[in-house]
């Protein structure tokens, strides 16, 4: 509305210099015509004062004749006077009186010529005059009229201006009335707003409550009743213990790669993937694929009084049927019982298996995408979603004690990126394991060179022995003699003392 007021403004000043302008031009050239006229005028004033002066000259000089002749009158007269004087001379025979003659009659002539000069000048100098009067009164009239469409012009402009002014006035009422109008719905906003963002910031604190209540419970639950929360994802077809290989029903067509790890459940286990590992009796590796659902695989360890046989179901919480799956991983990684970091051979293990890192930390507990390239604050959000399926926590630090100032703001980087990407989880219902847990899901099997004796032993020596025959397999090796319970691994169940036992170590 104030743009239009402004536009009407504008309209009514351009119109206003418009007719200055073409007024002035108007005048301009009226008083430049008047001014040429004029100039015209005076000349011919001039010329007219100079054919008076000749005149007067030429009426001074017949005065002398009339008096050097001795004749008054009106040239009539004159002319009549000096014939007769001429008449009686040459009636006389005067030759002196007759030499006159010639001078009196060029003196006639000329006398009529200048008169006649006179007369015709004199007539042009009035008809100039009186057609310079008529021109300006043209002049005069015409300017007459402008001055008029001028007058009236500017009259219609001051009530135009007038009109404009009310028009004005009543626009910057109603834009009063306006702003008035909208001092108070603002007024009315910022106080919807403030209650609002009262109730929202009630709300979230309410929301984050029952979310830790919730996360609090679900984890009573999990820890509690350790429920399963995932599937079988195959099972044992076939065994051969002589080669310490099996086959089970996964291939190609299940996007089975070499070198994926399974954990072996028994056939009556309460459920895969559990906290409580029990019903785990072996471990297993995929060494080829033989067709859309058969692969070979070699044992990589079994539970000798738990062999591994067929119809037994098969885990990985890094493998799913034709799905490729993410996981997210924070802290530090040192799992093979060797010194040094285990991140790359991690990494290698989830890249076998077609998965993928979706984010973890370092080595200086910065985020990171699987590549070790950057992560900004907000990756986390689009990082950890509800297609994460594992966050699995490796190293924190939380009880590490090192006097390393650089090792501790490491430690503390990596526990707040921790927690962040724990709450991210837990906010998009993201299981969280432990690295030991998920290595054991995996079917990972340590490749230390030390060894425990109380430990099962985590390969096999190829050349511990020789074969009786070319080309036989080296099958087991072990004595067929007895063997201390420390050292065997048939773990069969001790016999039990049959005499008198202390009841310190009785069970």
């Amino acid at each position: 509305m104030a743009a239009q007021n402004n536009t009407g403004m504008v309209i009514t000043l351009s119109c206003f210099v418009l007719l200055s302008v073409v007024l002035g031009v108007f005048t301009y050239l009226t008083v430049t015509h008047n001014s040429e006229l004029t100039t015209q005028l005076n000349t011919k004033s001039t010329e007219a004062t100079e054919s008076a002066g000749k005149l007067r000259e030429a009426v001074q000089d017949l005065d002398t004749l009339k008096n050097r002749i001795g004749v008054a009158g009106e040239v009539t007269d004159i002319v009549t006077t000096v014939n007769t004087n001429i008449a009686k001379i040459a009636a006389n025979g005067t030759a002196t009186d007759l030499a006159l003659a010639p001078a009196l009659d060029k003196t006639s002539i000329d006398r009529d010529i200048h008169n006649f000069a006179s007369n015709d000048r004199k007539k042009q100098l009035e008809d100039k005059t009186r057609e310079l009067q008529e021109t300006i009164q043209k002049k005069d009239a015409a300017i007459a009229s402008h001055q008029k469409a001028a007058s009236d012009a500017e009259a219609a402009l001051r009530q135009k201006e007038t009109q404009h002014s009310e028009e004005l006035d009543a626009r910057r009422k109603e834009i009063d009335e306006l702003r008035a109008e909208r001092n108070t719905l603002q007024e009315q906003y910022n106080t919807f707003k403030t209650q609002a963002e009262r109730n929202i910031a009630d709300l979230n604190d309410e929301i984050a409550q029952k979310r830790n209540a919730i996360v609090v419970l679900r984890q009573k639950l999990f820890e509690q009743e350790d429920l399963s929360f995932d599937r079988p994802d195959g099972a044992i077809t076939f065994v051969d213990q002589n080669r310490l290989a099996c086959y089970v029903d996964l291939g190609i067509r299940d996007e089975l790669q070499v070198g994926t790890t399974f954990s072996v459940y028994t056939k009556n286990n309460n459920g895969v993937g559990r906290r409580n590992t029990e019903d785990v009796k072996g471990r297993i590796e995929i060494v080829a694929l033989m067709g859309p659902h058969q692969s070979e695989a070699r044992i990589v360890f079994q539970d000798q009084n738990r062999p591994i046989a067929a119809q037994d179901p098969i885990y990985s919480p890094l493998f799913t049927s034709g799905q490729k799956l993410e996981i997210a991983v924070a802290g530090l990684m040192d799992f093979d019982g060797n010194p040094g970091d285990d991140t790359d051979e991690f990494l290698q293990i989830v890249r076998g298996t077609r998965a993928k890192v979706a984010v973890r930390t370092n080595a200086l507990g910065e985020l990171v995408d699987e590549d070790g390239q950057p992560l900004g604050a907000d990756a986390l959000k689009t990082k950890i979603t509800e297609k994460t399926r594992f966050l699995v926590i490796g190293d924190t630090g939380a009880e590490a004690q090192s006097e390393n100032p650089e090792l501790q703001a490491i430690y503390r980087k990596i526990q707040q990126n921790a927690d962040k990407m724990r709450t991210a989880a837990e906010s998009n219902g993201v299981y969280v394991i432990s690295l030991s847990s998920f290595l054991e899901y995996i079917g990972y099997s340590k490749k230390r060179l030390a060894w425990s004796p109380t430990e099962p032993f985590p390969g096999r020596l190829v050349n511990g022995a020789k074969s009786t025959s070319v080309g036989a397999g080296l099958g087991s090796r072990q004595s067929s003699a007895a063997i201390s319970g420390a050292f065997s691994s048939r773990k069969k169940v001790n016999a039990p003392s049959m005499g008198s036992v202390s009841g310190l170590y009785s069970k």
